[in-house]
């Protein structure tokens, strides 16, 4: 891996690899249906090309419905979008746990302006480019 982005990338195919091997009731057995490989090798695609704030912490979990979460804690700011694999529709959340002021906004996440959007959002609450909170933090959390 030549920079932070090979990296990151990198991170993010080991995560989405992990879930694609769930299998029907993943979640107890009985819920939880095996996700779309095709749906799965898309979303990778669009952040390996679309996604820039790699020095934000994302994490990665499956949910139900054909659903991922994707989660980032940014200063005081818990940001999650709830990504819909069929359509790649996703809506933002965002909550400031000091204030307790909220955001949200679905984001089409197939074209480049959903995620430019999203990234960002998320520079702009860190402090920018050149800003020190989050710095460093790069990889993938899988839920416990």
């Amino acid at each position: 891996m030549k920079n932070s982005t090979d990296w990151y990338v990198q991170r993010v195919h080991e995560r989405l690899s992990e879930l694609k091997q769930l299998d029907d009731g993943w979640l107890d057995g009985k819920q939880g249906k095996r996700f779309n490989t095709a749906e799965l090798n898309r979303l990778e695609r669009l952040i390996r090309d679309n996604y820039t704030a790699v020095r934000h912490r994302m994490y990665i979990y499956p949910m139900l419905d054909d659903m991922l979460e994707l989660d980032w804690d940014v200063g005081s700011w818990r940001v999650s979008v709830e990504v819909r694999l069929s359509d790649m529709r996703g809506e933002f959340y965002a909550l400031d746990m000091s204030t307790d002021k909220d955001q949200e906004k679905i984001l089409d996440l197939r074209f480049a302006p959903g995620w430019k959007w999203l990234c960002g959002w998320l520079e702009r609450k860190s402090g920018g480019i050149n800003g020190t909170k989050n710095k460093g933090h790069s990889g993938l959390r899988k839920r416990p």
